[in-house]
């Protein structure tokens, strides 16, 4: 059993979707730090974290996979303020017929606060999982993208805005089930804030035989920072005996933005209610 049905999909469609999940995603937060940077009546904060991770040329099909994908935000705002927090994730992984499977994940957050009494949260993650059984003698092998982007907008010093985020996959051998071994990996991982005490990176790590180009750019000032790490590759490994290996993979973006003296009103109401959370899951195993 597929994680979605297929049969209405080509290769051309999953791949041109793959592609808009690469390159949307960001352009949305680089608009929305554009649009107010050069609007003063839209001053405000503004946070935002997006990663992405897509897989494809696999030598061998998956005996079995998992996709999870979930998304939290929180919006509160006083009288005079507005703050609107948005997440979204998708996790996907095709076994097709006569073509190497294909598997891609993305999620994003962006927070946008305004005024003088507001707290917003966003919270977005997307994992996959696969199961692979490799022969006597065989090469197991794929070729992968990622990618991170992180970014913070602060108009006046008393506002405050968090971003980070990581991107990560690992293969693992799995041949027993007691002795789990982590074979390859490769990490991007990043952080923004605008508090001068804390410090602010993208990096990218991998370990194992990973082959491998990144590159990375940043643009940090007193209002506006920006981060972004690119990396592109692929792994092969060669295998004397029979193995069972599994590829975990995922990415876990979060924003922040808040004016940190909430009114009294807006402290009552926050230990009333407690966080008022909205909360998206999909999970899917075949």
């Amino acid at each position: 059993m597929l994680p979605y049905k297929t049969e209405n999909y080509t290769i051309y469609n999953i791949k041109l979707n793959r592609n808009l999940l690469f390159w949307v995603t960001p352009g949305v937060a680089i608009a929305a730090i554009g649009a107010i940077a050069s609007s003063p009546a839209q001053a405000g904060t503004l946070s935002f974290s997006g990663g992405m991770l897509e897989f494809e040329n696999f030598s061998h099909s998956s005996y079995s996979t998992g996709v999870l994908s979930q998304t939290n935000t929180l919006a509160i705002a006083g009288e005079g303020s507005s703050v609107n927090a948005m997440s979204q994730a998708t996790a996907n992984f095709w076994n097709l017929p006569n073509w190497a499977p294909l598997a891609n994940l993305a999620s994003s957050s962006l927070v946008l606060g305004q005024g003088s009494d507001y707290l917003g949260k966003a919270r977005s993650q997307a994992h996959i999982l696969g199961n692979f059984s490799i022969g006597e003698s065989e090469s197991f092998s794929f070729d992968f993208n990622a990618f991170l982007t992180l970014g913070l907008l602060v108009e006046e010093k008393y506002e405050t805005a968090k971003a980070k985020g990581t991107v990560s996959f690992g293969l693992f051998d799995t041949t027993k089930s007691d002795q789990v071994s982590l074979l390859d990996s490769v990490t991007l991982s990043g952080k923004l804030s605008p508090s001068p005490g804390d410090s602010n990176f993208i990096n990218y790590q991998s370990f194992g035989q990973i082959q491998a180009t990144d590159s990375s750019y940043t643009a940090f000032d007193s209002k506006q920072k920006f981060a972004q790490q690119l990396v592109s590759g692929s792994l092969q490994r060669y295998f004397e005996n029979p193995t069972h290996l599994t590829l975990v993979a995922f990415s876990i973006n979060e924003a922040e933005v808040q004016v940190p003296e909430p009114t009294a009103t807006f402290a009552l109401f926050l230990v009333g209610i407690g966080f008022c959370v909205k909360n998206k899951q999909k999970k899917v195993h075949n």
